[in-house]
């Protein structure tokens, strides 16, 4: 269901691609930690059931987070016991927008070039500069992207 392994550079993106699964099977919690782990006995020291669900399903993210990693990050998760573990690190590690970080992207977006790619290829790059400006909280106008699009094509596409 997530088509991208996350990687230093597209965070945001593949935050975004676990926002409406999360919802939909009604797992934010779990990462939000409103669904809080209960506790794993009753008191009559037998098994909590609801902890038992509540441990699987916790788990199964975990699974689930873990294979959409690029090689470069599994270092990133050693030690990781529970997805809501695993969500704040990788949120801490990767989800600081900075101004650094969105100036780093504006020059991005100036300094894009089509090259030798594909028209749809060199416009995909500019839309994810966009996209990740907007996420993190930036406005792009509709003239920055014309004037950055327009800026980045060769003489030919006069």
């Amino acid at each position: 269901m997530v088509p991208i392994k996350l990687k230093r550079s597209n965070y945001l993106p593949w935050r975004a691609l676990f926002g409406p699964i999360l919802r939909r099977y009604k797992l934010l919690g779990i990462i939000d930690g409103t669904d809080v782990c209960p506790s794993p006995f009753l008191p009559d020291r037998s098994i909590n059931p609801a902890f038992e669900e509540w441990y699987e399903k916790d788990q199964n993210l975990l699974i689930w987070f873990n294979s959409t990693l690029s090689e470069e990050i599994i270092p990133f998760t050693v030690g990781v016991s529970s997805s809501r573990e695993l969500w704040l690190k990788l949120e801490q590690r990767f989800g600081g927008i900075s101004e650094a970080h969105i100036h780093q992207l504006r020059s991005r977006l100036q300094s894009v070039q089509k090259g030798s790619r594909s028209i749809s290829e060199y416009l995909q790059e500019i839309k994810e500069i966009s996209d990740s400006l907007q996420a993190a909280g930036a406005s792009v106008s509709d003239r920055d992207l014309i004037a950055a699009t327009l800026h980045g094509l060769p003489d030919d596409f006069e």
